[in-house]
């Protein structure tokens, strides 16, 4: 289980024994978000500080941070392929990122200022968002802004 804490940090605890087994930390204020890929050895955060910071578990070393975004993260999740990043920000601006080639390989228009959950089809074509109005919206994920450097992407163990 993770859990966000206000101190710019993450805590990952055993559900059984309710030990902290690692904490992350490098957000500059509070994390609003994370999510854990599917095989649990990597967590991907948000936070205030508009960076997307992707952490190993094992660990809890910083492996990529990204900070294109100039808006706090409101949610983040793996794609199902587990190669990609998806981010949105509080102004509804979806980010698609690439975590081998460190680049930013789409940047949606922004949707909706009501963003609550955002995911991939298994083939990266389709974009799904959830909203806080209860909609499901479905997008497809265009070729804009494909193979772009990052903006201010810090190495390894920065912030």
């Amino acid at each position: 289980m993770t859990q966000e804490r206000l101190c710019g940090c993450l805590q990952v605890w055993d559900t059984f024994s309710l030990e902290n087994l690692v904490t992350m930390t490098g957000h500059e204020g509070s994390v609003l978000c994370c999510a854990v890929n599917e095989a649990a050895t990597r967590v991907v955060s948000g936070g205030e500080d508009c960076a997307v910071r992707l952490w190993s578990l094992e660990d809890g070393k910083q492996l990529l941070a990204f900070q294109a975004q100039d808006e706090p993260i409101k949610t983040v999740q793996f794609s199902s392929s587990g190669q990609k990043i998806l981010s949105c920000d509080v102004t509804g601006r979806v980010y698609v990122w690439s975590m081998h080639a460190e680049f930013l390989t789409n940047l949606m228009r922004r949707y909706a200022d009501n963003i609550s959950a955002v995911t991939m089809s298994n083939d990266m074509k389709l974009c799904l968002v959830g909203c806080n109005n209860g909609c499901v919206a479905a997008r497809r994920a265009r070729g804009r802004g494909r193979g772009r450097r990052a903006g201010g992407r810090t190495a390894p163990g920065g912030s």
